[in-house]
């Protein structure tokens, strides 16, 4: 899959967050959306997946090298962020299962292995509500590295993880960079660093690792 941006511009009520952002996101690289709080990195990030709308410019999806039908490029995401909810009503075994139910885990892994992968098998049983939120943030990343998706949008995504994990989430970063198109937004230059392509958004600035 690769995603266009032509002409992307968004304002909130009557100030302009960014404009005229032209960008083309490639298959199997990845790429950083950079820049200090509130220049408009997460909103540029829910743009691109289609989660909301510009003010002006379009967002372009193509499978194939054929446009894809906006009612189904979906399909073809995952977007991991700290703000986003899980289901704390299941238990961690309960949400694996409905959660790939609906979306692709990797063709080699069995729902078992997926939470081995996360070390979690003696939470297996336990409810998400009474997850850390450094636990919380393991498992959500983790529907997105052990997904067949081909996109995988990334926000602030080491957020609530100790030292441990965050090299856990490095070597998953590293295993499906030349796999899946990635797209990340952070500020933390140590999430970044290994990304291909950085997009400063406070200029518009690409440059290249």
């Amino acid at each position: 899959m690769e995603i266009r941006l032509d002409g992307i511009s968004k304002r909130f009520t009557r100030e302009w967050i960014f404009q005229n952002i032209t960008q083309q996101f490639s298959q199997a690289s990845s790429y950083a959306i950079t820049g200090p709080n509130g220049s408009g990195k997460s909103t540029l990030l829910m743009i691109t997946a289609g989660w909301i709308l510009p003010t002006d410019g379009k967002v372009e999806y193509t499978v194939g090298g054929k446009p894809a039908d906006p009612s189904t490029y979906y399909r073809y995401i995952d977007f991991v962020a700290p703000y986003l909810e899980l289901i704390e009503d299941f238990t961690l075994t309960e949400f694996v299962k409905f959660h790939f139910r609906f979306n692709r885990l990797d063709g080699s892994m069995s729902h078992e292995d997926f939470i081995r992968s996360i070390f979690m098998e003696k939470e297996r049983d336990k409810y998400i509500r009474n997850f850390s939120s450094g636990m919380k943030q393991r498992l959500k990343l983790a529907t997105g590295f052990f997904s067949e998706n081909p996109v995988l949008f990334l926000d602030e995504p080491t957020s609530n993880l100790d030292s441990k994990m965050r090299k856990w989430y490095f070597e998953q970063f590293d295993r499906v960079k030349t796999s899946k198109l990635i797209i990340l937004a952070s500020n933390d230059s140590s999430e970044f660093e290994k990304c291909d392509i950085l997009i400063k958004i406070e200029d518009f600035k690409v440059t290249y690792n």
